[in-house]
């Protein structure tokens, strides 16, 4: 509770009725017949109340407070007639002790969403822009008021931040490489050619045609012997050399055989020929000697 004191009544050489003045008021000599004083105590508050007959003395600036002894690490505040100590900005009252005040922990440090907030004691915090980002230093940078995206792509480094065969995509707050056409990205970040041919590998016939990559795309060419668009089902042997359709497929055919293609399932397999055998008695039948087929079977 805040206690209101009269002013004490002293003697001076004989005359009474002449009042003292409390801390911080000094007596004007012209008006010490219009004195009234009053002193309010508190904890780390003490102010004094006067009339226009009392000059003020500034306690703050004369160093006669005595905040050091009432509140750790306080600073004395003039008021009229008296002096407050408080806690500064950037500190907090704690008992009878001023602790730092963390601004960093309130709308982070009014640093904005794109920086860091780093709490310092007893001074203004520092803000500190994120990885991506460019900005003021520190919240008493004027000329910056937030972090904006940084195009890392346009800096002077940009063509050694992405691997050879790469190109550099700015993104908010980052950056992306994307690895030219025909390359992709390995697990240690770097562009290695695509195997298209492996990609594509069902685009073309897997018995006749072969794959060759040129210039970041795939073609499919017929193998030797063959002709067509190399794609898968379109590559058939030329005249004469039927049988080494059988054979890329896995299949020898022997002289008794020939290679034939099922149409319906686009394969081939060898099959067995019939020859035929005159009778060297004229005018008789002919007798046929069948490899593997019916006497009906004619595959000549």
């Amino acid at each position: 509770m805040l206690g209101i004191m009269k002013p004490q009544r002293i003697n001076f050489t004989g005359l009474s009725k002449n009042c003292c003045c409390g801390v911080g008021i000094t007596i004007n000599p012209i008006r010490q017949s219009a004195l009234l004083m009053a002193t309010i105590s508190a904890a780390h508050v003490s102010t004094v109340i006067h009339q226009s007959g009392l000059m003020h003395t500034d306690e703050c600036k004369t160093g006669q407070h005595k905040c050091h002894l009432k509140i750790a690490d306080s600073v004395c505040v003039n008021t009229d007639g008296s002096y407050q100590c408080i806690c500064d900005q950037y500190h907090l009252l704690s008992g009878v002790t001023c602790v730092d005040k963390n601004e960093c922990l309130e709308n982070n440090g009014d640093c904005g969403e794109n920086a860091d907030c780093f709490n310092q004691i007893g001074t203004p915090p520092v803000c500190k822009c994120k990885n991506g980002y460019s900005g003021y230093s520190d919240t008493t940078d004027e000329e910056h008021i937030g972090c904006t995206d940084l195009d890392e792509c346009s800096q002077s480094d940009a063509e050694t931040i992405c691997p050879e065969n790469a190109s550099c995509v700015n993104t908010v707050g980052s950056y992306k490489c994307n690895c030219d056409p025909g390359y992709t990205m390995t697990a240690q970040s770097k562009c290695e050619p695509v195997d298209l041919c492996e990609v594509h590998k069902t685009d073309c016939d897997p018995y006749f045609a072969d794959c060759i990559q040129s210039g970041g795309t795939a073609t499919c060419y017929c193998k030797a012997y063959f002709t067509g668009s190399g794609k898968s089902g379109d590559c058939v042997p030329m005249t004469g050399h039927e049988n080494l359709a059988c054979t890329l497929e896995g299949t020898s055919c022997t002289s008794y055989e020939e290679c034939t293609r099922n149409i319906t399932a686009g394969t081939y397999s060898c099959r067995a020929l019939r020859k035929t055998r005159e009778s060297s008695a004229a005018g008789a039948v002919p007798t046929d000697i069948v490899y593997g087929y019916g006497a009906t079977d004619y595959y000549l």
